[in-house]
């Protein structure tokens, strides 16, 4: 987003919480181009530091270049709640073979040729504060309310419970179309299954026979994962910088996958993982 009103280039990553400024401020001092009547594509809306770079080479050095930052691992939970990917796969799934061209775009989005380029940022965990400053700094004013992502707090602190819907959503479509194509009926009663020892009891006896009929190699792997396992003990834990962490066995290599792919972020600005 570019303001030659107020001269400033905004460099928006998805998933970071820019979009609350973006609205405010189209809605109170460029009303003709809100972002909500869908006139930028998702390509123009979130160009990183380099894009501008190229294409408004005498803007990008003259104006006032900012963006908003968030802990990695917080930008991949959002991203799987937001992005449909908990419908189809777990979470530590998405974080070790998903993840990767997201979090190395990210690790680069304020650099160009490989120089940090933000004049100043803004971090999620601190919203209110920052964007308080940001209006300082470009002389304006807005309405704002403290940025509160209610929704995927709910969705954080019930990962665990979305698992065990998961595996039963999709082992009944597995046993439908094993009923299709065999013609044979299994005693599969989907609202019994909500308890544990039930489900793990049907599964322990029938998965060899669905295991085919599962959607993709994902869902086969999730069950067999349940059955050895079960559920994580610990819940989810919200930290006080908004930062989540999954109670299970991959959590030291979705560290590592995170470390691995987004060094640069992290180092810049301090995140941690895993505490």
């Amino acid at each position: 987003m570019i303001s030659d009103k107020h001269n400033f280039i905004f460099i928006h990553v998805a998933r970071t919480g820019g979009s609350v400024f973006e609205q405010e401020y189209r809605k109170h001092y460029d009303p003709k181009n809100d972002p909500r009547a869908e006139r930028l594509s998702p390509d123009e809306k979130h160009l990183n530091a380099e894009a501008y770079s190229s294409r408004y080479p005498a803007k990008f050095e003259r104006y006032l270049k900012f963006g908003f930052v968030r802990n990695p691992y917080s930008v991949l939970v959002s991203s799987y709640f937001r992005d449909q990917y908990a419908t189809r796969m777990t979470f530590p799934d998405f974080v070790l073979n998903h993840s990767t061209h997201t979090l190395l775009a990210y690790d680069d989005y304020f650099r160009v040729n490989d120089e940090y380029i933000l004049d100043f940022a803004l971090r999620y965990e601190n919203y209110d504060k920052d964007l308080t400053r940001l209006c300082d700094l470009i002389g304006i004013k807005l309405r704002y309310r403290k940025h509160v992502d209610s929704v995927l707090k709910t969705n954080y602190q019930n990962m665990n419970e979305h698992r065990t819907k998961r595996i039963i959503e999709a082992t009944s479509h597995a046993v439908r179309k094993y009923t299709v194509r065999t013609g044979k009926k299994l005693p599969f009663n989907q609202s019994q299954f909500y308890d544990e020892s039930a489900l793990k009891s049907f599964l322990a006896q029938y998965f060899g026979d669905l295991e085919k009929f599962y959607l993709g190699s994902h869902q086969p792997r999730d069950v067999e994962d349940y059955l050895k396992r079960g559920m994580p003990k610990t819940k989810i834990i919200r930290k006080t910088d908004y930062t989540y962490y999954y109670g299970c066995e991959e959590k030291p290599k979705m560290i590592s996958h995170i470390e691995r792919h987004c060094p640069f972020i992290l180092d810049k600005f301090e995140y941690v993982l895993g505490q």
